[in-house]
């Protein structure tokens, strides 16, 4: 047993009532299952929810009058991130004959805002407007898009570099004069700012998507158990 060592002018049962309290103490209490250090912070119990749902609303039904937006959404997204990218080669590279280092450049920039994509999404969680984190960013993205696409459609287009489409084929070292004259030389010039407007119309949409893939992600929480990864 060890020796409890008394200090001078003390008595022994003064020094000794402090250590049998705190043994006291620690034996009287009943033994915690360590687990249970966990009750106020762990996640939620699956269990408590309806189906082993994460979060309450029960099975979401992407074709219902709440969700069949983001249907039309995706549906958007796609024909923009299809169609954006595609107008390139025609327009800038055999329109306006631009060249390879300006449609390097458009093919890039009409994709770059996708890398960009969680800073979107932090933009959007912890910055609401209005106290909606989702909705109003989607309208703004759209918004961008609609503007800069409504922008190049009323933008007068101006000539093509050929203005003649047969002399396309001939050889460089075979223009004539009369071929020289019918060229429009400015036309490249005009490739710029094209350009650019596909880079904020991109940029709308993106914004747009990130904001509707956020909702979806809220949604699949919302799925039982037994029917998890059906949205």
């Amino acid at each position: 047993m060890a020796t409890v060592h008394h200090a001078a002018g003390a008595t022994p049962s003064k020094l000794d009532i402090p250590i049998r309290l705190s043994y006291v103490s620690g034996t009287s209490q009943t033994p915690k299952d360590p687990a249970d250090a966990y009750t106020g912070v762990k996640t939620p119990d699956p269990t408590d929810i309806e189906g082993g749902a994460l979060r309450e609303g029960g099975m979401p039904v992407l074709t219902s009058k709440d969700n069949i937006g983001l249907l039309c959404q995706y549906a958007a997204v796609g024909m923009v991130y299809g169609m954006l990218p595609a107008t390139i080669y025609p327009f800038l590279q055999q329109y306006l004959n631009c060249t390879g280092a300006q449609v390097t450049t458009a093919q890039t920039l009409v994709v770059f805002p996708w890398s960009f994509k969680c800073f979107y999404g932090i933009l959007s969680d912890c910055f609401p407007i209005f106290g909606y984190r989702r909705r109003p960013y989607m309208l703004i993205g759209w918004g961008i898009c609609f503007i800069m696409l409504l922008v190049m459609c009323i933008m007068p287009i101006g000539k093509p570099y050929f203005t003649d489409s047969a002399d396309r084929d001939i050889k460089v070292a075979d223009y004539t004069p009369e071929i020289e004259a019918r060229i429009n030389h400015s036309a490249p010039d005009e490739g710029a700012k094209y350009v650019i407007i596909m880079f904020f119309a991109a940029f709308g949409y993106v914004l747009s998507g990130v904001c509707a893939d956020s909702i979806t992600c809220e949604l699949a929480q919302c799925e039982p158990i037994d029917k998890r990864g059906k949205t």
